[in-house]
């Protein structure tokens, strides 16, 4: 039978000397990766604010459960072209399934989505859906009324988004301040006739 510890914590500590403890750090702060399951009609809601000029507008796409931040052209472009072409697989899918009534709910992931990222669609013939993949975001569609709901809303991003958002998120405008710089006072050339100085 051991005996119970009954040292307290500082003599632990004096009994370990001057042993150094390394600080941990891991690599990554957060990892997260997110599946969205859909089926039937998609109710997406696109929301817009500021313009191209002004280099501070955004594009919000929001579904019940997903809201999508786009900063630039090219997030907005990766997304559209993501959705618009997985017509081949979402061909292979129902036309329509069965869905529950769904409850008024809010969003409740955000995502900001900045530059390029990695899109992949499949085919999964075992379980008879369509996988979207962007990034860390996965949406199985189960039916084709999903993917022609959502694919409409994401046409009118790409449509908008010359319109609204900065051409990439790294661009630097010269005139952020709305000031211009003044032009150059233009050089003033001597008048010549007949190659000489008036």
């Amino acid at each position: 039978m051991t005996t119970p510890d009954r040292r307290t914590a500082q003599e632990r500590g004096i009994k370990m000397g001057n042993r150094v403890i390394e600080e941990f750090h891991p690599r990554v702060n957060q990892l997260i990766s997110a599946t969205i399951h859909v089926a039937g009609e998609q109710d997406l809601r696109i929301d817009t604010h500021g313009s191209h000029a002004d280099r501070g507008g955004h594009i919000a796409v929001a579904s019940d459960n997903l809201l999508i931040y786009l900063h630039d052209q090219k997030s907005a472009k990766v997304y559209a072209d993501a959705w618009i072409d997985a017509w081949y697989i979402a061909s292979h899918l129902p036309k329509k399934v069965a869905t529950e009534p769904r409850a008024e709910t809010g969003p409740v992931m955000m995502v900001r989505a900045y530059g390029s990222d990695t899109v992949r669609h499949v085919h999964d013939t075992a379980r008879d859906i369509a996988v979207i993949r962007i990034g860390r975001l996965a949406w199985m569609l189960h039916d084709q009324a999903a993917w022609t709901s959502a694919a409409a809303t994401w046409r009118n991003v790409a449509d908008i988004a010359p319109v609204v958002l900065a051409p990439h998120n790294t661009d630097r405008s010269p005139h952020r301040d709305g000031h211009r710089p003044r032009p150059a006072e233009p050089t003033i050339q001597p008048v010549t006739r007949a190659g000489l100085d008036l």
